[in-house]
């Protein structure tokens, strides 16, 4: 993880169980950044129309049919570096995995790495507010959840959002980036 803003290339990493904020922080940051592009993780994964499956262990990792992590970063990787060298900042979040991130920083350096993690009823909460067709349902929220409660996001700094409006969590975030 680089943390020293060179040329002002900025990529900053969020991620976090569903619910802690991360599509919302990362827009309304990039507007508020300007010049700054939102890649969401999901939108390159669902490029992929036939050939892959989604599932999860009972502890929340992920099991999958072939290497669309390589896939999908090395494809982030690259659109983050084009983006940074037209001079724009760059924000990217959803759900990583460590061969993701390695595939992103084979192509350019990531800045920041922030694992946003509100309170397991504060994700719960949410996910009942999402509606019927977005809602993951209280037993997949825990194990997903479960996921991103272990010693391998050490390297990321983390922001509880529990309490946050979206302005609290970009205050925060421009503290540690000191934009």
């Amino acid at each position: 993880m680089n943390n020293d803003l060179q040329d002002d290339r900025l990529v900053l990493v969020f991620t976090g169980p569903a619910g802690a904020g991360k599509s919302t922080t990362a827009r309304n940051l990039a507007k508020e950044l300007g010049k700054c592009v939102d890649i969401d993780i999901e939108h390159i994964n669902y490029m992929i129309v036939e050939g892959f499956q989604h599932k999860m262990t009972s502890n929340g990792e992920d099991v999958l049919s072939f290497n669309k992590w390589d896939i999908a970063g090395d494809t982030i990787g690259a659109l983050a570096d084009h983006f940074l060298n037209a001079g724009y900042r760059v924000i990217i979040h959803g759900h990583v995995t460590n061969e993701l991130l390695c595939s992103i920083e084979n192509r350019t350096p990531i800045t920041y790495r922030i694992l946003l993690l509100p309170g397991i009823e504060t994700v719960i909460s949410r996910d009942k507010n999402r509606g019927e067709h977005l809602s993951m349902g209280e037993s997949m929220v825990r194990q997903h959840y479960s996921y991103f409660t272990n010693d391998k996001w050490d390297s990321f700094i983390k922001i509880d959002t529990t309490n946050d409006k979206v302005g609290s969590t970009i205050s925060k975030i421009r503290k540690i980036i000191s934009i």
